[in-house]
């Protein structure tokens, strides 16, 4: 029995060795917002371990085998996201935000890999009130999620709208929007790139 659980101790090593060089925060991050925010898309197909296992590769975004895993080594949970999610979510992403492929994962997804567990039916409408309550056109909605990636997977309305709200009493409706664009920092938002748990 000891020659056995030796084994199992070695075997799973490499794991350990990866969740314990996380913060403690980001671990606990990640329990909550994927398994209990609707933000994320709960896999219906091959996850990206799987995918990455055979032999078309990713396919997804461009990422490379090493970027993929490199990803993986900072944020675990990526290899159980859904591939076919995460395509249809990035896609949905690229088109609103006119990104091409190279763009989108060189400011996006190698910044944010949460993204690819998101599920865009409940990560859009959150850009879209954003850029609603800015003023923002579509060139601007553009630049601001470039210089700040994780508003993407922020929930609007308890994350981000009080921020804009506390700056719009400070500055003014007029200069708010411009502030915001020429510093996307000033929102202060986490940089997690998650959500917090909704009360269902």
């Amino acid at each position: 029995r000891l020659e056995t659980l030796n084994k199992k101790m070695v075997s799973s090593a490499p794991v350990l060795a990866v969740l314990t060089a996380l913060p403690i925060t980001s671990c606990q991050c990640f329990v909550f917002n994927r398994e209990n925010s609707p933000r994320f898309a709960r896999p219906s197909g091959p996850t990206l371990s799987v995918t990455i296992e055979g032999d078309d590769g990713p396919n997804i975004c461009g990422l490379t085998d090493a970027e993929l895993k490199r990803i993986t080594s900072r944020v675990p949970e990526v290899w159980s996201y859904d591939a076919t999610g995460a395509r249809a979510c990035l896609s949905a992403i690229g088109n609103r935000l006119s990104l091409g492929e190279r763009e989108l994962k060189k400011k996006i997804v190698l910044r944010l890999p949460q993204v690819l567990g998101y599920d865009y039916d409940e990560v859009g409408p959150g850009l879209e009130a954003l850029a609603l309550s800015l003023g923002l056109a579509d060139e601007e909605l553009r630049s601001l999620v470039l210089g700040c990636p994780q508003i993407i997977g922020l929930d609007y309305e308890r994350e981000v709208e009080p921020k804009i709200l506390a700056i719009r009493d400070e500055l003014g409706t007029d200069s708010i929007k411009d502030k915001i664009l020429r510093s996307p920092a000033v929102l202060g938002l986490p940089v997690r790139g998650g959500v917090s748990p909704k009360k269902v």
